[in-house]
């Protein structure tokens, strides 16, 4: 299953954290694959095609002082 993902650009994570993030999901999922892709990262032949159907499953809400309300 590809998720599609946005990150904050100074909370970008590293291969070894979006591979933990993958695992995780993929544990939540009932052991379905699981790959995190971003939106630089679609096939440019999908791209349009997806982001047209992509939908909001969970963002992070931002207080005054730049911290998050939940997980990223």
């Amino acid at each position: 299953m590809d998720v599609l993902v946005e990150f904050e650009p100074c909370q970008v994570p590293g291969f070894l954290a979006l591979h933990e993030m993958e695992t995780e999901l993929s544990k939540l999922l009932g052991g379905r694959k699981v790959d995190l892709v971003t939106q630089h990262s679609l096939n440019r032949r999908v791209r349009e095609r997806v982001l047209a159907a992509a939908e909001i499953e969970y963002a992070a809400v931002h207080d005054a002082l730049g911290d998050h309300d939940g997980a990223i």
